[in-house]
């Protein structure tokens, strides 16, 4: 190897009949088979267990490089590997046999360092690798991640941490939506330490509201340089969001536009990045490829909420999916998405320097916060992350909180943690108990737009047999102890009967046969279970046992069959309380209002609410609005 390549040495000999005395002498010659390069250590991929070399160069451009080659591909003839090389800035030579001297001295070389090669970012054995860096620098050559370059990365750097803190960070402060999503980028590489804790959050609102202008702002800690900087859209296929996803691995992802996701896959994406699992498939040979796996914390915005979104396709949305995807309206501010303008005149001018800024500083907090997370160690890290997480729990639990809803605040608690530890570490330049307040308030919106504490599930189910129920009564046949009233409408399509009672009304089911259109997609274990919670299903006593009562129908000469009753004025009671709970926000004597009122003694932040309940969304005609309008 010499300092313009590699050569290679050719011994040839005069003609064998020449009789002289320079007959059979050697003589040498040089050829020179591609650029120089170094062989700097053979490699092991964690994923596929195959060997090969790690290959440093410098293209045409002097530019560093790093091109990892199998060994596999090495004893190819089919010239992949020269393609690799190429690729990458080398110069080789394009004669056949000069290219087999060049993979013969490949494979010759057997360099004695060790590099395991991996293909997701995040922390390996104690160092966090990205595409663009590693930390800690110096173990970089032990552990090497292997990009595919199929995806841009934008883990790149612009401006300083100092630029970042001062013109993005700052401006966040009396902010609570976006000082929360700030906190959701720092909340991501600390996933190793709270394992279940990955998750979404799905900021909802009409179009303008600056809901886009936040994922800039929390991309902006990891990186940019896109047209979007570090944002990417839902208008991708299944396996196109698997491969972002594990593309942000312990890292951040941002998902725009909920309106560009069909419908149809909505409901099955919510599990999928929660859970980081990408779906089973099989290799060329017919045997089981490995899975993409990630944790995460990923941002979703949209002009309807995500649940609406999936219940227009599926009639219904599952508690699983609230869990794993958690919605809060971005429009609930005094400016919309914005509750401090810092002296700015105009939200818009607000929204478009905030904007500027983040994508021209950019990547550094995300490396700094690695770097810090990586000099204190996990296990000094975690116990602090704890009590943090505790604290902000404590702070917000309230009694009657459903399991569900339990699991949503414990994820509410990681991000507010995450975000104080950045602040202890000087990272965000914010006061204490910033992240916390700004995600206790965005908390309270969630609880808000929710409806509650109660079961998702229930409440849904509730709702689904009030409205089927009051939708059908004229399906009901009318009648006094079996006699009905002949002179009324035939009743071709029955669903029940309703019989006037000590001043209530029964809607009765002979023999316990529900319509199938009331308990469907709910079951009918459930509906009976929310019918019996909220009193609305009546039962007598009979030998020491409740029981469904007898009831004289007109269905028989003297028939009184046991019948599943339901209360129709508990209903319509429910009804109204449903309503107030909503306003209230769900919380024991404390109205939203009331509980924002308390924040915004200690921030200055407004109090407004969402104004999302009861709102409907018609989603084909979301979907064929005008594609052009982009949301600040």
């Amino acid at each position: 190897m010499r300092t313009d390549g590699l050569y290679y040495e050719r011994q040839r000999r005069n003609d064998e009949s020449d009789d002289t005395d320079q007959a059979k002498e050697s003589k040498a010659s040089w050829i020179r088979l591609c650029g120089p390069f170094e062989v700097r250590a053979r490699t092991l991929d964690t994923k596929f267990g195959e060997w090969g070399k790690l290959i440093y160069l410098r293209d045409y451009d002097g530019e560093l490089r790093r091109v990892l080659i199998s060994d596999a591909t090495l004893d190819s003839e089919r010239g992949d590997w020269c393609a690799q090389l190429r690729k990458n800035g080398l110069w080789v030579s394009v004669s056949r046999e000069h290219k087999q001297l060049l993979r013969k001295y490949l494979n010759s070389i057997s360099p004695h360092n060790r590099a395991k090669l991996v293909h997701r970012i995040g922390w390996h054995e104690g160092r966090y690798l990205t595409p663009a860096w590693c930390v800690p620098e110096s173990d970089s050559e032990l552990i090497v991640f292997q990009d595919s370059g199929a995806l841009e990365h934008h883990f790149g750097e612009a401006g300083s941490l100092e630029s970042w803190r001062r013109e993005v960070s700052l401006m966040a402060v009396g902010n609570p939506l976006q000082a929360f999503a700030l906190s959701c980028a720092f909340a991501a590489p600390l996933l190793p330490l709270k394992p279940g804790m990955g998750g979404g959050f799905h900021f909802a609102s009409m179009s303008s509201s600056g809901k886009s202008t936040t994922l800039v702002v929390a991309g902006s800690v990891w990186g940019g340089g896109g047209k979007d900087g570090f944002v990417q859209g839902w208008d991708a296929t299944p396996n196109g969001l698997e491969a972002l996803a594990a593309s942000r691995n312990h890292c951040l992802l941002l998902l725009d536009e909920l309106k560009q996701l069909p419908s149809d896959q909505a409901g099955a994406i919510v599990y999928k990045l929660a859970n980081g699992q990408a779906r089973a498939r099989m290799n060329k040979d017919i045997q089981g490829r490995a899975r993409e796996q990630w944790e995460l914390i990923y941002l979703s915005t949209g002009e309807f909420g995500f649940l609406e979104y999936i219940k227009a396709r599926e009639k219904r949305a599952y508690a699983g999916q609230e869990v794993r995807l958690c919605e809060i309206p971005a429009d609930s501010g005094k400016y919309k998405s914005f509750e401090n303008l810092h002296g700015r005149v105009k939200p818009e001018d607000f929204a478009d320097e905030i904007n500027h800024s983040a994508r021209n500083n950019y990547g550094t907090a995300g490396r700094a916060f690695v770097e810090k997370v990586a000099a204190v160690g996990f296990r000094a890290v975690g116990p602090r992350l704890a009590s943090l997480i505790q604290d902000f729990s404590a702070r917000c639990r309230e009694a009657g909180t459903d399991p569900a809803v339990d699991r949503i605040l414990k994820r509410f608690a990681f991000v507010a943690a995450a975000g104080e530890l950045a602040t202890e570490w000087g990272i965000t330049g914010w006061q204490n108990r910033e992240s916390t307040l700004a995600a206790e308030h965005c908390f309270r919106l969630f609880l808000g737009r929710r409806g509650g504490l109660g079961s998702l599930d229930k409440r849904q189910a509730m709702e689904h047999v009030r409205q089927y129920l009051l939708a059908n009564i004229n399906r009901f046949v009318d009648h006094s102890e079996g006699r009905t009233n002949r002179n009324g409408p035939p009743h071709l399509d029955i669903a029940g009967y309703r019989e006037q009672r000590a001043g209530k009304t029964e809607l009765q089911f002979p023999r316990g046969a529900l319509p199938k259109e009331m308990v469907e997609p709910f079951g009918r274990d459930l509906v009976m279970q929310v019918l019996k919670d909220e009193g609305a299903l009546l039962k007598e006593p009979e030998a020491g046992k409740e029981k469904n009562p007898k009831r004289t129908l007109p269905i028989g000469s003297g028939s009184r069959p046991r019948c599943t009753v339901v209360l129709l004025e508990k209903l319509l009671e429910d009804e109204d309380s449903a309503s107030e709970e909503a306003n209230f926000g769900g919380h024991e004597g404390q109205t939203v209002a009331t509980v924002d009122s308390q924040l915004a003694e200690e921030t200055g932040w407004g109090a407004s609410g969402g104004g999302h309940e009861g709102h409907q969304v018609d989603f084909d005609a979301a979907k064929e609005g005008q594609r052009g309008q982009t949301t600040k």
